[in-house]
């Protein structure tokens, strides 16, 4: 909406049912074809031609960076698309951090940023290590997640064991079908059929209370930020249902609560 209200034309690509098609604000509606998504992007953006390509969620971030990725290994570094995505996304080379939750810690570490302890966990054996070293609570997500979905905090060794088999598991068919069906979503629909595992981080527990940013950066600046407290979630580890803007005159305060400090 307010890229359209800046005067810029809209398309959107996504499901069928999806709120944003109830909006004005949208010249027109693409269908995302969720057994397909890498064709049916590439359609999307040769019917359309845009100058600049946003995604709304972490799904599409996955497929805009496995479109750029396929051109490449294919010797199309030079399509429309690759080149919208490197113009809208930045340097390709950061691609492969985004969805790796350790990666990411461990650049935001070398920038300075105060981050938890985090580390791969590949069997049963490296968690009963982690927690040892760790302690209990500790969190266990799933890469390639958002919105709280793959993220489990757990407070005893019977819970993380549990935790770890069904985050590294693939997603069960009929899960799967029911998100596809009830809620047109199937993101987990491939993973499921091609018995897909997850990669399971762990992370040190940070007590305190939960938040979310947003930030919006054109070729290295940041151009905006907007931060939020997490009033309530859809269930304890799911998506924010209902959040607090935060002013810039409590962001310190709030960034210390967040870290489970004092002010």
């Amino acid at each position: 909406m307010a890229f359209a209200g800046a005067g810029f034309r809209v398309e959107a690509l996504c499901p069928s049912r999806h709120p944003v098609t109830t909006t004005s604000a949208v010249r027109e509606t693409i269908r995302y074809g969720p057994l397909a998504p890498l064709k049916t992007l590439e359609h999307a953006i040769e019917k359309t031609r845009p100058d600049l390509v946003i995604p709304a969620d972490d799904l599409a971030v996955r497929h805009l960076h496995g479109l750029h990725q396929r051109d490449l290994q294919r010797g199309k570094n030079g399509t429309r698309s690759t080149v919208l995505i490197g113009r809208s996304m930045g340097s390709s080379e950061a691609f492969p951090i985004v969805s790796n939750r350790v990666a990411a810690m461990r650049v935001a570490a070398e920038e300075g940023v105060s981050v938890p302890d985090t580390d791969v966990i590949h069997s049963l054996g490296d968690l009963k290590k982690w927690v040892e070293r760790i302690g209990l609570p500790t969190v266990l997500k799933a890469n390639a997640t958002s919105g709280g979905e793959g993220v489990r905090i757990l407070r005893t060794m019977d819970e993380a064991e549990s935790a770890f088999r069904s985050l590294q598991a693939p997603p069960l068919i009929a899960r799967a079908m029911k998100r596809a069906l009830v809620d047109d979503n199937w993101a987990l629909v491939k993973p499921s059929l091609l018995r897909h595992r997850s990669v399971v981080s762990a992370q040190r527990f940070i007590d305190g209370c939960e938040g979310t940013s947003i930030v919006a950066c054109w070729e290295g600046t940041v151009l905006a930020t907007m931060h939020f407290e997490v009033i309530n979630k859809r269930n304890a580890a799911g998506p924010a249902t209902v959040v607090r803007l935060i002013d810039s005159d409590e962001m310190s305060d709030v960034a210390r609560k967040i870290a489970g400090r004092s002010p």
